[in-house]
């Protein structure tokens, strides 16, 4: 992972920084809609074929408000 990648993944792992930015670029209506206490880190390390270990990009699951 090059350096600007590894920054990428430090900064975009912390959840206020994740809501902030997502409240910034949504539409109020659609980001009133998302529970941002109860997102989660979806897991996405994983090993490839060589069995050396990589990252893909950070996925958040952001559930919503209603339940869904």
């Amino acid at each position: 992972m090059n350096d600007s990648d590894s920054l990428y993944h430090r900064l975009f792992r912390h959840p206020l920084m994740v809501e902030h930015l997502l409240s910034l670029f949504l539409a109020a209506e659609l980001a009133a809609l998302v529970d941002f206490r109860r997102m989660r880190l979806v897991p996405v390390t994983f090993h490839a074929g060589s069995a050396t270990r990589r990252e893909a990009d950070i996925v958040w699951c952001l559930p919503l408000l209603g339940g869904g």
